[in-house]
């Protein structure tokens, strides 16, 4: 199966060879204004990595999230995230494959939605 992805990446980091004969490194990098990261941000820069490994035809393994106020940097080992990257493809592909629309589940954020009475009927 071929897969099309994409990714619109903030800004890549090139990082010089470490001697002759060896490829510059390329660094993904997001910014996040949140002084407090989540889990979502980091495999959001994960997946940046996989697309820009699938471009250069080699391996990205380090990425970086910029974020806050004080523009705080934190480096992500991302090759260890890609395995996770790769399942929720996976399950995206499947959801999309599928004609009918997916089940009704509810969340935290309903009570500030709009459509909270009409799900909720649903899935009661």
């Amino acid at each position: 199966m071929v897969w099309i992805i994409e990714a619109r990446l903030h800004a890549i980091e090139r990082v010089p060879s470490e001697g002759r004969g060896k490829s510059a490194k390329y660094v993904p990098i997001r910014f996040a204004y949140q002084n407090k990261l989540n889990n979502d941000e980091r495999m959001m820069l994960a997946f940046d990595a996989l697309v820009l490994s699938k471009v250069l035809g080699r391996p990205v393994g380090l990425g970086k999230i910029i974020h806050g106020e004080e523009q705080a940097t934190l480096k992500v080992k991302t090759s260890g995230m890609s395995t996770q990257v790769m399942n929720h493809i996976k399950k995206i592909i499947k959801l999309l494959s599928v004609h009918s629309p997916p089940d009704i589940s509810l969340n935290r954020h309903c009570s500030e939605c709009e459509f909270q009475d009409h799900c909720r009927k649903i899935a009661i």
